[in-house]
Parts: C-alpha cells; structure tokens; sequence
C-alpha cells in the first residue's frame, strides 16, 4: 500500500508475462499496468515512499521505480548477479547459469541499504541505494524466501524457507548474530512495535512468535480450520493493523485470512 493509503500495487506473477498493477483504492480500479520481464514475491517501498523496488527473480536483479502522482516510472536495475544468458549459437541449449533467483526485498528504515535474498542461490546481498553497489553479500544454509529489517534497523531477519529457521544478521555488514528454530517453510514476517516478530510457516498450520532478544519461539499462533488438523492451511503472508493491536495471516490453501488479537 502506498504511503498515503490511497494506492495498491500489486505484483502479479506466475502463469501470464508479469506485471504490476497500481490499484486505486477510492474508485476501485486498476489504474496502471507495468509489464515486467521477470517478477516474484520481493515488493519494498522506500521509507519516504518515492521509490519502489520489486524482486527481479530469473533475471538475479531488483527493479527500482520512482512513484509520483499515482503512477510509477521505470528509473534503475540494481544487478545483484549474472543475467541468464542466450543459448549457445547453433544449439538450443542455454549457457550455464549461476543459481540465483531473487526473492524477498526489503529496505533500511533509513532507506539506505536494500536487503535482497537469492532464493535458489541460498545468499543474501546488501546493496547501497545511494550508489547503487553491491556493499555485502553472504551464503545462508538453505533456501531463502525472504528478508525483513527490525524496527530500528540494527537486524535484518531472514526466513530460511528450506530451513525451518529464522537467521539474525547485522544489518550492516550482514554478520551472523544468531538463529531461532521455527517451524517448517517459514515466508513471511513481522515485527510488532514491541519486538515480537512473527512468522509464517507454510508446512505448519500456524505463525510461530520469536522474541529476537532470547533467541527462541515463545509462541504458536493456530490457524487450522480444527483443532488436532493436518498441517494444510498454509500460511503465508503476514500484515499488522497500524494500531498494533491485530495481527491479519493469510492462509492460501484454506483460502481464508485469520484476524488475531
């Protein structure tokens, strides 16, 4: 959602060719399409809500757009790895590639750094906003879905989605600081004003609370249909309300969205 509550973006990718479609949510239309050449679940906004950043999946890389007057503008592509290249010339076999594919994004709370992870490449790369560079980049044990800064910007956490675990990195040289077993396919996250941070695990039915001060789970959060249920309600994005007071967990196979206080 756009800074002032006014727009939606939204990023549709899977079966057709990519896009991102600007919703506007007082008159309930789509009110601009932006076609993409390769696009996954990574979308970030800069903390002054000028600039948008969507994961450029197969292509290793991260779209910037510049937001202004309801519509976004194509503006950089920040490089975080080798594009894919062409097949060999008289063969329909493509080059060799490295693993990458660029998952989850997010930005500083100071909106200088960008955080980005490799989903099949299993690494997370800082970039520079300012120049645009490469400042950091480290392998994680497993596949990654997503990053997420903490609230004052000192953490970045990272959801090891083969893992079963969130990992701690500093947040500016992205130096291991510890890790919190969680339950299986963790995705996305949340941090609340006073420091839990949630987080959804897709092969569990439920989103599990860490306290990143002790580094353990404290707490599941149930959101199967029954209780005593086979995991399958699939959890798997995360929203607090801007009061703090409730936490909204999406879960794409019981197709329903929990509310919880």
């Amino acid at each position: 959602i756009s800074q002032d509550g006014k727009y939606l973006i939204v990023a549709n990718n899977g079966y057709a060719k990519p896009t991102l479609r600007v919703v506007d949510l007082a008159r309930g239309y789509v009110a601009q399409t932006v076609t993409l050449d390769d696009a996954w679940l990574g979308l970030a906004w800069s903390p002054d809500g000028t600039k948008l950043y969507s994961s450029g999946a197969a292509s290793n890389s991260v779209l910037e757009f510049t937001w202004c007057n309801g519509r976004l503008t194509k503006a950089r592509t920040l490089q975080l790895a080798p594009k894919s290249e062409a097949p060999t010339p008289g063969t329909n076999r493509p080059r060799p590639t490295p693993q990458s594919f660029v998952g989850g994004v997010a930005v500083s709370p100071d909106g200088a750094r960008l955080a980005a992870v490799h989903v099949l490449g299993m690494k997370v790369t800082l970039v520079d906003l300012a120049s645009g560079q490469i400042s950091a980049s480290v392998s994680v044990p497993a596949e990654v879905y997503t990053a997420l800064f903490s609230n004052d910007g000192a953490t970045l956490f990272v959801s090891l989605w083969g893992g079963a675990r969130v990992m701690l990195l500093d947040a500016k040289t992205l130096a291991t600081k510890g890790e919190v077993v969680v339950g299986e396919h963790p995705n996305a996250m949340a941090q609340a004003a006073d420091g839990r941070l949630f987080v959804a695990c897709a092969n569990t039915n439920a989103a599990w609370v860490v306290d990143p001060a002790a580094m353990k789970a404290t707490e599941q959060i149930s959101v199967a249909l029954f209780p005593e249920a086979p995991p399958g309600s699939t959890p798997n994005a995360l929203a607090l309300s801007p009061d703090g007071r409730r936490l909204l967990i999406a879960n794409a196979d019981n197709n329903t969205a929990a509310l919880v206080d």
